[in-house]
């Protein structure tokens, strides 16, 4: 299980324990008492796994947005990934490009990187991309078939800015 995994239950738990679903379980509340039951087995799979030297390093998981569209500053610019939409093949796929920093690349050192790349059709996940510590720029290409889709969402993450959206509409 991975970190992120192990540590929404772990957050589940105390909000069960905080809330008094638990004390509703011992009155017979059959819905809390199945949501119980689902938490319980859960919690069975989760493994102390130690942190990879990668996972220690990233440090922030807040959800960040440009403060004035109009005058974003260099950090946000830097942050914000940017859509393309590249050719498209005999099989009807579209490449679809995200870079990383619009007009500014965000930089890839050891302690400082794009720690992935998410891409969604329609908010459906279309895929993810992760990348080590200093060895890629934020960049990839998915091929996608656009047919009846109308909004492509990119998803970065900054390991210690956060994380980052864009759409484009299609």
């Amino acid at each position: 299980m991975d970190r992120r995994k192990v540590i929404k239950t772990l957050g589940i738990s105390a909000a069960l324990v905080t809330t008094g679903l638990i004390g509703a379980c011992n009155t017979g509340n059959a819905e809390a008492e199945k949501e119980l039951k689902e938490l319980k087995d859960s919690l069975k799979n989760v493994k102390n796994k130690p942190l990879s030297e990668r996972d220690k390093k990233i440090v922030n998981r807040n959800e960040m947005t440009i403060k004035d569209p109009e005058n974003p500053t260099k950090a946000e610019l830097k942050h914000t990934p940017e859509i393309k939409l590249g050719d498209t093949d005999e099989l009807a796929y579209t490449e679809v490009k995200i870079t990383v920093g619009m007009g500014i690349i965000h930089p890839s050192t050891k302690d400082h990187w794009i720690d992935f790349i998410k891409l969604y059709a329609d908010d459906n996940l279309v895929g993810t991309v992760e990348f080590e510590p200093g060895t890629a720029s934020g960049y990839t290409v998915f091929k996608i078939k656009k047919e009846n889709i109308k909004t492509l969402k990119a998803e970065i993450g900054c390991n210690i800015h956060g994380i980052w959206h864009s759409e484009l509409e299609i």
